[in-house]
């Protein structure tokens, strides 16, 4: 045994005697296992392990079982082209469960990726939830949800092309979002008609087909309403109205004018009646 006095430290030396490490328990009451560098004891340390079994590298007071202050490398392929993983679980007589951090890095860009994968409920299994490529491109498995306080909850920048988002459905059912220039458009699969134009600088919008309201409902223009139309299915009342002023009435048998008509010749297969 070697017993030296309290803090004491035991200095092992390199080749030209000019650059020691110590070692030494430097404890008060508890023991604490110090490795450093230097003749001075307590300074420049360099890994700690305290009374609990912390482990500290870089840091004197480590609160977990290993805690680093800087940057870490972990090599964990296990050989040329192999996928390594940081497994992160619990492993007991009772049960196996983790999660996984995979990691692939080849020459050729598009093969790399970098994966996180959660247990998925089943002994000694996990499911890839969210696979990051070396191309830039980011796979989830299922949804997405963004939550947030304040500002842009998602954001699409451009590099050197229009950023897109795509929604697929069945083949060839797709709809792409893409943002050229000043507008935004929704787009029928990619290079497909376009369905929807919003101009960033003339505020209009353009649509291809037809537009539908929801029975009951009013399409309104204006703040005042200045402008409206209407229909009700269930009464069968419709009403073309300018502020607030219904000037066309539409019923099952009728059609009602509440205002001048100015008109060139009126053709009817029923009756028009005059006021």
């Amino acid at each position: 045994d070697v017993d030296l006095t309290a803090n004491s430290a035991i200095f092992l030396d390199n080749e030209n005697n000019n650059n020691p490490v110590y070692l030494r328990n430097s404890g008060g009451n508890l023991a604490t296992l110090q490795i450093g560098r230097g003749t001075s004891p307590g300074s420049n340390v360099t890994m700690v392990i305290d009374n609990s079994g912390n482990v500290g590298i870089g840091l004197t007071n480590p609160l977990f079982k290993m805690q680093i202050a800087g940057s870490v490398a972990l090599d964990v392929m296990p050989g040329n082209q192999s996928e390594g993983i940081v497994r992160i679980g619990r492993y007991d007589a009772n049960t196996t469960r983790y999660n996984d951090i995979k990691s692939f890095v080849s020459s050729t860009a598009a093969s790399n990726y970098l994966k996180l994968s959660v247990h998925g409920g089943v002994e000694n299994a996990t499911v890839d939830v969210l696979t990051l490529l070396g191309s830039g491109d980011a796979t989830f498995a299922g949804s997405v949800t963004i939550n947030h306080n304040s500002g842009d909850s998602l954001v699409l920048t451009k590099s050197t092309t229009e950023p897109s988002m795509r929604f697929e459905g069945d083949t060839d059912k797709d709809f792409v979002l893409t943002v050229s220039g000043e507008t935004f458009n929704i787009t029928q699969n990619d290079g497909g008609t376009d369905i929807l134009t919003l101009d960033h600088d003339t505020k209009n919008a353009t649509f291809a087909g037809n537009i539908s309201l929801i029975d009951n409902k009013k399409a309104i223009f204006g703040a005042g309403p200045d402008f409206e139309v209407y229909h009700n299915s269930t009464t069968n009342v419709n009403h073309i109205s300018s502020l607030l002023s219904r000037q066309l009435l539409i019923t099952s048998d009728d059609t009602t004018f509440s205002g001048t008509i100015d008109s060139g010749t009126i053709t009817s297969t029923g009756i028009v009646k005059a006021s």
